[in-house]
């Protein structure tokens, strides 16, 4: 009885050993991440992000009030609509200089369900996109959502510095491991929706990504 007693408080001290490391390596991992890491300011600001994109016209920016940009506590934004063939696409690109102060992006799925609007379909795509620096793997998420009998389709992804994702975790992941082997938490969300056509739903997906092919290759480009 005593013997098993003295195995079981063995492997309960292991287990409050193991905690207390991985506390200890958490809490010091934050504590790096958002204390002692530069600002990576974008040299060329978001508002000068060109407006021709191929054959994508851009209009005028759609600013945020200030309760938005409060509760995104994003350093940089744009919020633009591109036009071809009166086709209107959102863009927004909302870039963070640094994660210091427990500053995080916010998950597209919780602004979307609070503000009422129901997933119908959603789906992780890859495309590859060519640039000066060679070929990138970009992940996205593709998404259908509905609110009142309208539909608008979302494509979107996290990019932090030469790459994507699309999980909020591995995105919390790859900034932490950022901070610590290359000094650097800057990261940003890049979001595009346009309405569904009813009548062709598969002609709205194609236009979607379309989009995404012609501009994301900018992206990589004007970003840090």
């Amino acid at each position: 009885m005593v013997r098993i007693w003295k195995s079981e408080l063995k492997g309960t001290f292991r287990y409050v050993i193991a905690l207390l490391s991985l506390v200890l390596t958490f809490g010091f991992a934050r504590f790096y991440t958002y204390k002692f890491q530069h600002d990576i300011p974008h040299n060329n600001s978001l508002r000068n992000f060109p407006r021709q994109i191929k054959e994508w016209k851009g209009g005028p920016d759609n600013d945020f009030g200030d309760m938005v940009i409060n509760a995104l506590k994003v350093d940089e934004y744009i919020n633009r609509d591109y036009i071809k063939d009166n086709r209107v696409i959102s863009l927004y690109i909302g870039y963070y200089h640094t994660h210091k102060n427990f500053v995080e992006i916010h998950t597209p799925e919780n602004c979307q369900e609070n503000a009422g609007w129901n997933v119908l379909n959603k789906k992780i795509k890859t495309i590859e996109i060519k640039n000066i620096s060679g070929t990138n793997k970009v992940q996205f998420v593709e998404a259908t959502y509905e609110k009142n009998g309208r539909k608008h389709l979302m494509l979107y992804f996290y990019k932090l510095i030469d790459e994507t994702t699309t999980s909020f975790f591995k995105y919390k992941y790859m900034v932490v491991r950022n901070s610590i082997f290359r000094n650097r938490t800057d990261a940003a969300f890049i979001r595009i929706i346009l309405p569904v056509n009813v009548k062709n739903t598969a002609e709205s997906i194609m236009l979607g990504e379309q989009f995404l092919r012609d501009v994301t290759p900018v992206l990589f480009h004007e970003l840090p």
